[in-house]
Parts: C-alpha cells; structure tokens; sequence
C-alpha cells in the first residue's frame, strides 16, 4: 500500500466533508465547523498548517437524524457509530473515506476497519441552570474518561497535556481494561438526553472536553471560507473560539505547532491516489 502524503491526507478530508455537507443541505440537518477546523478556517481559511484532522459537531437530534439516513442510504464514505457497529466503543461518529485505510498506533476502534475520517460530534442540550448543567458534565466526563482510555492499544504519553497528568491517564488506562464500555456508553447517553436541545439555555459535548456553553451561540449560522470552498459556522465563532482556545489569532509556540495524531494512513488502490493528484 501507499503512503498518503499530508496534502494527500487533507485532500481526502475534505473529500469527506463535502459529501457531508451536500446530505445535511439537503436532509436540512444543522452542522458547524468547530475545534481546530474552526480555528483553521477563521485563522488560516483552511486546514492548521501543522494539523491533520476536521471535526464538525451537530445538535444530539440531527446527528441521530444522520445516522439513520447513513443507515438506511448509499453514501460514499462509510460512517461508524457506536449505533451501528456493535465493537466502536467511541461516543461521537467518524465519516469514513472508503478508498484509505488507517493504522493507529495508539488507539482501536473494535473490528471496525477505518478510513481517513472526519469526526462527527453531537452537542446536547444541558438544561437552563448552569451549575446542574456544570455537574452533569463533571459526572459524564470521568466514565468517558474512562471509555476513551479503555481502546488505547498500549499507555502512551501524551502530546497535549503536562507530564503531571500522567500518573491519572495511567489510572484510566488501567480501570479502562475493566469497564463495561457498552454500560458507561449507555449511562453518559442517558445524560446526554435528559434535556432537549433547542429548549436549553446551556448545552455542551459530553463525548469531549468543550465544557458547558451558552446555546445561544449556536442560534444563527454562516459559511466561511475553508480550502476553497464554504461551510457552516456559528455566527457566534467568535465566543466560542475564545471560550475554547482564549487569545485564537496568536500563533501558538513552534514547539507547539503539532499535530496531536499518531496514525498513519494509506491507499487502498493506487488508482485512486493517482485522482486524487491529478
């Protein structure tokens, strides 16, 4: 197999979130850019030049909606969801590029096979009081912690976060071997759907570390510019981008202009490299 490039990488990617884009016009389901590739859109109308991945996020209902149509209709990626496959223990879906295959060196999605993938994350509702809404994530976040510790294939060190940490990834990682991923995907799930969204003044990502938010953020959308073409985003990116990442238009340190992946991924056909680049 062949190797893909890092342009290569990037070119799939945006592969995959144009076909995503295209069901949600026109299955009228919400989407916005959000995380780093809505930092690297406003920032750089595109891709992080030191980063590899895009991440799109969904209100809890929509994303259900997607699912199902993904279940029920032909699509040119092949998407994973812990609602459709029985051994993909994460908590938020992967549109998967079906002509690439990944090797991951630190994490396992089952037996579930993984292309070049944009991630899928779902945004829930989290009520109107914001210390409840504060406590229902805390709760959720150590089984998730938990979880995604459970399909690491081996402890590593982490890329993003001070080695003092370590001694508690350590912990997951150990009590991760143990846990019934199937019950703790269930259990944050449940939380997850406690509060609907579009009724809730605050609302979060419990299958990630965005915290708890003002929903109001997310009430009107626009398209900017990423690679060329437009996408969907928060009218409101400005909070949310400070509320993520504080002064976003600072370049970080070069020591920190890295990805955060440790994955290799690879054509399937040389055939289809060869499209891609031509």
């Amino acid at each position: 197999m062949n190797k893909l490039s890092s342009d290569e990488l990037k070119q799939v990617e945006l592969s995959v979130l144009i076909q995503l884009d295209k069901i949600c016009k026109e299955q009228n389901l919400r989407y916005w850019l959000t995380a780093g590739t809505l930092l690297g859109a406003i920032r750089h109308k595109g891709f992080i030049p030191w980063d590899d991945d895009i991440d799109i996020m969904m209100p809890r209902k929509d994303y259900t909606n997607l699912i199902r149509y993904c279940k029920t209709h032909k699509t040119q990626f092949d998407l994973l969801a812990h609602e459709i496959h029985d051994n993909y223990f994460v908590l938020f879906a992967k549109a998967c590029d079906t002509n690439t295959i990944v090797h991951d060196f630190t994490t396992r999605s089952g037996s579930c096979a993984t292309g070049v993938w944009v991630d899928i994350i779902p945004v829930d509702g989290l009520g109107n009081d914001f210390n409840q809404a504060e406590k229902v994530f805390k709760e959720t976040r150590f089984r998730h912690y938990l979880l995604v510790a459970s399909i690491w294939k081996k402890f590593f060190r982490s890329k993003s976060r001070s080695i003092i940490y370590e001694p508690i990834r350590f912990f997951f990682y150990i009590v991760g071997k143990i846990l019934d991923k199937r019950k703790a995907i269930t259990y944050i799930e449940k939380q997850c759907l406690k509060n609907d969204f579009d009724e809730s003044l605050y609302c979060g990502c419990l299958c990630g570390s965005y915290g708890v938010f003002d929903r109001s953020i997310l009430d009107e959308t626009i398209e900017v510019e990423f690679e060329g073409r437009l996408f969907r985003v928060m009218k409101e990116y400005d909070q949310l981008l400070k509320y993520l990442y504080g002064d976003y238009m600072k370049l970080p340190p070069l020591d920190k202009q890295k990805t955060h992946h440790d994955f290799e991924a690879f054509w399937k056909d040389k055939a289809m490299r060869n499209e891609v680049n031509t």
